[in-house]
């Protein structure tokens, strides 16, 4: 059984409305936490960018108001790829937290 690792960052949003990958590099992980700062002025709206869906946004991402979190597991062998996810926001400079489990 190989020796998972934890590791986090913080993604801040400057501006509302401009996407920010959550990612740049290629993570791949077996869990994934994302949380919205509970000190957020407003909701963040987390999701993938693709051709065929455009960019996240209020209606396109999930909406994760302050304290929310959502959590993703990997199944199997699988892994997620943590630079699939996107991050916009309602609010200049809120934030997103996220954690994850890696090999």
């Amino acid at each position: 059984m190989a020796l998972l690792l934890a590791r986090s960052t913080q993604i801040d949003v400057a501006t509302a409305g401009t996407e920010v990958n959550v990612r740049t590099a290629v993570t791949r992980v077996r869990y994934a936490l994302f949380v919205a700062d509970p000190d957020n002025a407003g909701a963040l709206f987390l999701g993938n960018n693709v051709a065929s869906l455009g960019t996240v946004s209020s209606t396109t991402g999930i909406q994760l108001n302050p304290g929310d979190m959502v959590e993703i597991q990997a199944d199997g062998a699988d892994l997620i790829d943590l630079s699939s996810f996107w991050v916009d926001s309602a609010t200049n400079g809120d934030d997103l937290h996220v954690f994850w489990l890696t090999e």
